[in-house]
C-alpha cells in the first residue's frame, strides 16, 4: 500500500509542461518492476494514464496471488466444485491484465476485462456457496468504483445495475446458519475491512487525477488569458501605429504639395524674366520636397519591412562579405546626418576578422539604422563604428555602433527595441520618427542568427553590439 501511496503522491509538474514528463524515473525496485510491463506510450503520455496503468498493474497481479494462495489452500482441503472453477479462471484473468494492458496500449479493456470478470465471478461464488450473505458479496460494492476508475461512469452505472439486480436474485437464497456464520467470521471481517480501503484508495487516486486535470486546466486557462492580453496589446499597438504613421505621412506629404506650388509659381515667373535668385530658390525648393520624398520612402520601407518579417517573406541572400567595404557604404550613407549634427564618423575593422558570410544589404540596414539613431541623439561627438571577433565564441563576430550622444537610463534602455519608443518624450518632436527603426534592426538581427544588446548611461552615449554568426544561417523567428 505504502508503494501504491507513493505513485499517487506525484507533485504536480510546472507550467508549460503540461504533465508530459511527471513521475517518470522510477523511485524504487517495485517502480522499476512495474513500469517494465507498462507500455512505452503510456509511460511517455500524460500523468493521469501512467497512473492508471500502474494500479491497474499492481491492483491485478496484487489480486491474482491472494486468489492464487487461496485458490490452492481450497484445492488442497476441499473437493472440486464450481467455485473452485470459477476461481481459476479468475486467477488466469486477473494475471494477463498486465499483458493485454501492454498489447493493446491502453487500459480501458483491460479495465473491462477486469470488471467483466468481478461482475460475473462474485455473484457466481456467491451462488456455490449455497446461502446469503456469502463473503465474497462484500466486494460487491468495489466493482462500480473499479469499472469508474479504469473504463468510465457510464460503464460504472452499468456494472451497478447488473450486479444491483444480481443480489436482488442472490437474497432468495437461504440464509447462513449459525455454524456457517461462525466458520466465515474471519473471514467477512477481512473482507469487510478490505473493501472499503480499496475504495477509498481508489477514490484518493481519482481525486488526485481530478486535481492534476483541474490544474492543467487553469495553467491552460492562464495561458489563454496571457495569449488574450497579447493579442489586446497588439491591437493598441496597432492603433498607435495607425496614429504615429498618420501623422508622419501627413507632414510630408504636405511639404511635398506646398512646395510644388510654389515651384509652379517660380517657373511662371522665371518664364518672362531670368532671375538667378529665382533659380536659387528654385534649386533650394527642390532639394526640400527631395528631403521630404526621402523622409516618405524611408517610411514605408519601414512598413514593408515589419509586414514581411512579421509574415515570413523576407527574402534573405547570404554570401561573402567585406566588412571595410560595407562600412564605408554606411559611413557615406549617414555622412550627412552626421554632418548635421556637427558629428565626427570613426570606422575601426579588424584585419584579422576578414570576410563574414551573411546578408550584405541588411546587415548594412542594421547598421544604418543603428548609426542614424546615433546622429539623432548626438550633436558635435564621435560615432563610432567597430568590428570585432566574439570574445567567447570564435564562431561569431561583433559589431557595434557607439556615440557620445544624450545616453539612457536603465529603464529606457530596457524599452528601447519596442515599438513606437522614443528614449523621451519630450525628444518625439524634435527628432521625428516612428520610433520603428530599432525594433525593425532587432528582428532583422535574429532573422540574420544573432542578437542586438545595448549598454547606455544618461549623459555618457550608448553602444550597441551586435552579435552574429562568421557562417550566417536565416533565422525564422517570427
Amino acid at each position: 500500500m505504502a508503494g501504491l501511496a507513493r505513485i499517487c503522491d506525484n507533485p504536480i509538474a510546472p507550467m508549460g509542461n503540461q504533465d508530459s514528463h511527471v513521475d517518470m524515473e522510477p523511485t524504487g525496485m517495485l517502480q522499476r518492476w512495474v513500469d517494465a510491463l507498462i507500455p512505452e506510450r503510456l509511460l511517455t503520455g500524460d500523468s493521469t494514464g501512467r497512473l492508471r496503468a500502474r494500479i491497474l498493474v499492481i491492483a491485478s497481479l496484487a489480486l491474482a496471488t491472494v486468489s492464487a494462495l487461496s485458490l490452492g489452500i481450497r484445492v488442497i482441503t476441499t473437493p472440486f466444485d464450481l467455485s473452485i472453477a470459477v476461481s481459476f479462471v479468475d486467477v488466469a484473468a486477473l494475471a494477463i491484465l498486465p499483458w493485454l494492458q501492454r498489447w493493446t496500449q491502453s487500459t480501458r479493456l483491460a479495465g473491462v476485462v477486469l470488471t467483466i470478470t468481478l461482475v460475473l465471478s462474485l455473484p457466481l461464488i456467491a451462488a456455490q456457496n449455497g446461502f446469503f450473505p456469502a463473503p465474497v458479496l462484500g466486494f460487491v460494492n468495489l466493482v462500480p468504483v473499479v469499472a469508474c476508475f479504469f473504463v468510465g461512469l457510464r460503464f460504472a452505472m452499468v456494472t451497478a445495475v447488473v450486479l444491483g439486480a444480481s443480489v436482488l436474485l442472490l437474497g432468495l437464497l437461504p440464509g447462513a446458519s449459525e455454524a456457517q456464520s461462525a466458520a466465515l467470521h474471519p473471514t467477512f471481517t477481512a473482507v469487510y475491512a478490505l473493501t472499503p480501503l480499496t475504495s477509498a484508495f481508489l477514490v484518493a487516486a481519482y481525486e488526485r487525477i481530478r486535481q492534476r486535470n483541474e490544474a492543467a486546466l487553469n495553467r491552460r486557462s492562464a495561458q489563454l488569458s496571457q495569449a488574450r492580453a497579447a493579442a489586446e496589446e497588439a491591437d493598441r499597438h496597432k492603433s498607435e501605429f495607425l496614429r504615429h504613421v498618420s501623422h508622419e505621412l501627413r507632414t510630408p506629404l504636405n511639404a511635398i504639395v506646398g512646395y510644388s506650388e510654389l515651384i509652379g509659381e517660380e517657373l511662371s515667373a522665371l518664364s518672362s524674366q531670368g532671375d538667378e535668385e529665382v533659380n536659387a530658390a528654385i534649386s533650394e525648393d527642390i532639394g526640400k520636397i527631395q528631403g521630404a520624398g526621402r523622409l516618405l520612402l524611408g517610411l514605408i520601407n519601414d512598413l514593408l519591412d515589419i509586414s514581411k518579417i512579421e509574415a515570413g517573406a523576407l527574402d534573405l541572400y547570404f554570401a561573402a562579405v567585406d566588412l571595410v567595404d560595407l562600412f564605408e557604404q554606411v559611413r557615406d550613407t549617414v555622412a550627412p546626418m552626421a554632418q548635421a549634427g556637427g558629428n565626427t564618423m570613426v570606422l575601426i575593422v579588424d584585419p584579422d576578422l576578414g570576410a563574414v558570410v551573411t546578408d550584405g544589404q541588411r546587415l548594412s540596414q542594421i547598421l544604418v539604422n543603428l548609426c542614424g539613431n546615433a546622429c539623432k541623439f548626438t550633436e558635435g561627438g564621435t560615432i563610432t563604428l567597430e568590428s570585432g571577433p566574439h570574445p567567447r565564441d570564435p564562431n561569431r563576430f561583433q559589431l557595434s555602433v557607439r556615440d557620445t550622444g544624450v545616453g539612457m537610463t536603465p529603464d529606457q534602455a530596457a524599452r528601447i527595441f519596442a515599438p513606437f519608443v522614443q528614449v523621451d518624450d519630450s525628444m518625439v518632436r524634435r527628432r521625428q520618427g516612428t520610433g520603428l527603426g530599432l525594433m525593425i534592426t532587432k528582428m532583422l538581427s535574429e532573422r540574420l542568427g544573432g542578437e542586438i544588446t545595448v549598454h547606455s548611461r544618461p549623459g555618457e552615449g550608448s553602444i550597441f553590439t551586435v552579435s552574429m554568426p562568421r557562417e550566417g544561417a536565416e533565422i525564422s523567428r517570427y
